[in-house]
């Protein structure tokens, strides 16, 4: 922790507040960008940048950096995004999903009375999938991220979002076929 950030702590909790503002007023626009790069919002992005900020303020006697504060409110914020868009994707699941994303998913064409069965396994499908699995098909399927953007986003290869993509679809497929749901498909 530099000197600076270290000050800019002790006089907030010593209940002077001044040097945090101070680097609030300076720090504060460049996290606005950087959660907007990710939620492509700005309401929300200035909601994030504003939250990381006020939870230090509520607690900087509990928080210890071993690196710069900057370095702190930058992965802060970029969690709160990935967070943001991960709740966003689960929360407008049926939105998003089209009926040609369910034939996709299970291989199969269905009548429509049977699409809601099939979304409630596949939502289903999808949360029982690994955290970072999960993860990875969220974002790409839910948000308008690609898979570059993906990887640059959670500090991983492309190669490794190709292959958390390839098990996601392929234990979701398993999931429903487990349920016997292609099979029921299949018999309407």
């Amino acid at each position: 922790m530099s000197y600076n950030d270290q000050h800019i702590l002790i006089e907030l909790n010593n209940n002077n507040p001044k040097p945090f503002e101070e680097y609030f007023r300076q720090v504060f626009p460049e996290l606005v960008k950087y959660a907007y790069s990710l939620t492509l919002s700005k309401e929300t992005a200035e909601e994030i940048a504003q939250d990381a900020f006020i939870y230090i303020w509520n607690n900087c006697s509990k928080i210890i950096i071993t690196g710069s504060l900057k370095a702190y409110l930058i992965t802060t914020v970029k969690h709160a995004c990935i967070n943001h868009l991960k709740t966003k994707a689960r929360k407008n699941f049926t939105k998003y999903v089209s009926e040609s994303d369910l034939n996709s998913l299970s291989g199969l064409y269905y009548q429509p009375i049977e699409a809601n069965e099939l979304r409630k396994h596949i939502k289903k499908a999808i949360q029982s999938l690994p955290d970072r699995c999960q993860t990875v098909f969220l974002l790409s399927r839910f948000t308008d991220m690609t898979y570059p953007q993906i990887a640059a986003e959670l500090d991983i290869s492309v190669k490794t979002v190709e292959a958390q993509m390839s098990i996601a679809l392929s234990r979701i497929r398993k999931y429903i076929d487990d349920r016997g749901m292609l099979f029921y498909c299949f018999m309407i």
